[in-house]
């Protein structure tokens, strides 16, 4: 099978399994019990399990084996929903949650440098910013029937029985990455754990461009409140558990449009200035979002700000790996994504503290304005601070 759509098939069908459950998800640990603030708790604490496993699945994917990796990671993420699925507490959906951050530790990284190197090895590297488009509109186009049927699902079986669905996700990309990953995407040369690090923390002191692209992935922390309350906020505007998923095609659709403008080839120009536009838009849209009124207006303002997070994904895959070497792109992906999701952690924790024993939202509205506000900030900095050349 060609590699590219083993990567679109691979990321598509994981994408479905997290958003069959990403219009139940908060309604879910409600029904058992949790508060907002327990929820961003819970939160952080899968942010710092993914930070702290970040780096030693980076290498290990690096010096053994990418695929290997990829099948660790979607295996830990299917045994994590299983655990959802038997939680009542606080402590099983926390233990549910790390579990599903170490999945996504030994993925975070190693599925861009499998499809760098694979592409590169076939001569292919041209397709890579298509490759990282389409995957990123592949899988909005998945979330939306899956945030659908999952919605439908809940209202007829309970939120509980979903974890089961996903599980069946989970175990068929695990499947994919056996069956059709095995025997490519590892790096040309083979480092040994430690020298891929170095030459990690090397490349990037060394380049101002990719010193920029990270601080850009930090500032990206700031949408993460938008996960996380937009359940809530939509309910409180008259929408039902099982009418989420409809208010979803329009917000999440939106980042299959983002994704599509990059794939198309119609943001001309450098990649620098469509990713400072597309944090622009990420942070308007979050930073208008809570004060509109009415239900189709704050939807508008939900698209504007997915369909920038949507472009931003291909947009800093590509400028990333254009950057990196063979012998240490995974481990490089982990350093990279340990920076940005350490931000993360120290995001939601900032929000678990403004939430404390909150659960209105007016409160919801002033966290998205504040990030919103910060988003649009940083972007004009980075504006300025910009690379002027690849260096």
């Amino acid at each position: 099978m060609n590699p590219t759509r083993i990567y679109v098939l691979f990321n598509t069908t994981l994408a479905a399994s997290v958003f069959l459950h990403a219009v139940t998800y908060v309604p879910f640990l409600t029904g058992i019990g949790l508060s907002l603030s327990d929820i961003t708790y819970i939160n952080a604490a899968f942010w710092f399990a993914v930070v702290l496993l970040e780096l030693p699945t980076g290498m290990f994917a690096d010096r053994i084996s990418r695929s290997t990796a990829l099948i660790l990671g979607a295996s830990c993420y299917t045994a994590g929903n299983g655990l959802y699925a038997l939680a009542h507490t606080r402590t099983g959906a926390l233990l549910a949650e790390i579990v599903v951050g170490a999945g996504l530790a030994f993925l975070s990284g190693v599925q861009q440098a499998w499809i760098t190197d694979t592409l590169i090895a076939r001569g292919e590297s041209q397709k890579l910013k298509s490759t990282f488009a389409t995957a990123s509109a592949a899988e909005g186009l998945a979330a939306i029937p899956a945030s659908i049927v999952g919605s439908w699902w809940a209202s007829l079986y309970g939120t509980r029985s979903l974890w089961y669905v996903c599980m069946l996700f989970g175990a068929f990309t695990a499947l994919i990455a056996w069956r059709y990953m095995r025997t490519s995407g590892d790096p040309v040369t083979k480092l040994n754990e430690w020298e891929a690090l170095r030459q990690s923390v090397r490349a990037l002191r060394a380049s101002k461009s990719l010193r920029w692209i990270t601080g850009m992935s930090c500032a990206l922390a700031l949408v993460l409140p938008f996960n996380y309350y937009w359940n809530p906020f939509f309910q409180s505007r008259g929408v039902s558990l099982g009418s989420l998923g409809y208010v979803w095609i329009p917000i999440y659709g939106s980042v299959v449009v983002g994704s599509w403008l990059v794939r198309r080839g119609l943001l001309r120009g450098s990649e620098t200035k469509w990713l400072i536009v597309s944090v622009l838009a990420a942070g308007g849209g979050l930073a208008l979002l809570g004060w509109l009124p009415g239900l189709m207006v704050p939807i508008a303002a939900a698209a504007l700000h997915n369909m920038g997070r949507g472009a931003f994904r291909p947009l800093v895959d590509t400028y990333t790996q254009h950057r990196v070497e063979s012998g240490y792109r995974a481990t490089y992906g982990s350093l990279q994504s340990l920076i940005a999701r350490s931000v993360n952690g120290l995001v939601l924790i900032f929000v678990t503290w403004f939430m404390a024993g909150k659960s209105d939202m007016k409160s919801v509205t002033w966290v998205w304005t504040a990030c919103g506000v910060a988003l649009i900030v940083l972007s004009c900095l980075f504006h300025i601070r910009r690379p002027k050349t690849n260096a």
